[in-house]
């Protein structure tokens, strides 16, 4: 950009030259002749001369207007910080909604069922609209192990719901024995015999 206005100044200075002293255009190109007395130019050649000076002299100097950008003032970096800081927090449209799911069916999804592993459970979640990569966590208890399920809703993932439930594995420090399987609230997960 500093090229262009120095290109720019260049050529005003050239051109405010011409207009005061046309004679300098005929200077630089007589050297073109053989006989530059015999071709020395009409009064009419200097105004032409004059008028295509003031036309550059108005085309750099809004073309300089165009690309000028002044320093920024202490209040403009404030902004600029404060819109770099909004920018690198991510939107609302876009930020995650996080959900918890119980084996009641809701738009974001469910749990639907689980099925006992050598090392814990194997739980499966029917993900709703815009919801995936759920997150599950156990809380063992004497008699329950109580399923946390958490899913986030983005609104990237609207249309690429999966067909199939998502499996999850929850290891357990012990096995299940007789203990039941319950969600966030406290309603009995469906225990399925080989695959929900």
């Amino acid at each position: 950009m500093l090229a262009l206005h120095v290109l720019l100044f260049v050529m005003v200075i050239g051109a405010v030259v011409v207009l005061i002293y046309p004679h300098v255009a005929w200077h630089l190109m007589s050297w073109q002749y053989r006989d530059p007395e015999a071709n020395y130019p009409s009064d009419a050649w200097f105004a032409m001369q004059r008028v295509g000076a003031a036309v550059m002299i108005v085309i750099c100097l809004v073309m300089w207007a165009q690309t000028w950008q002044p320093a920024p003032s202490p209040d403009a970096e404030e902004r600029v910080e404060a819109s770099a800081v909004e920018e690198a927090e991510p939107s609302p449209a876009f930020s995650p909604e996080e959900f918890t799911l119980t084996t009641t069916l809701t738009i974001q999804g469910r749990i639907h069922g689980y099925t006992t592993t050598e090392y814990g459970l194997l739980v499966y979640v029917d993900t709703g609209h815009c919801t995936m990569a759920p997150s599950v966590r156990a809380t063992e208890n004497t008699d329950t192990i109580e399923l946390l399920v958490r899913t986030e809703k983005r609104p990237q993932w609207c249309g690429h719901e999966p067909d199939t439930l998502v499996e999850r594995v929850v290891k357990l420090e012990e096995p299940l024995g007789e203990r039941r399987v319950l969600d966030s609230e406290g309603s009995a997960v469906r225990h399925c015999q080989e695959e929900c």
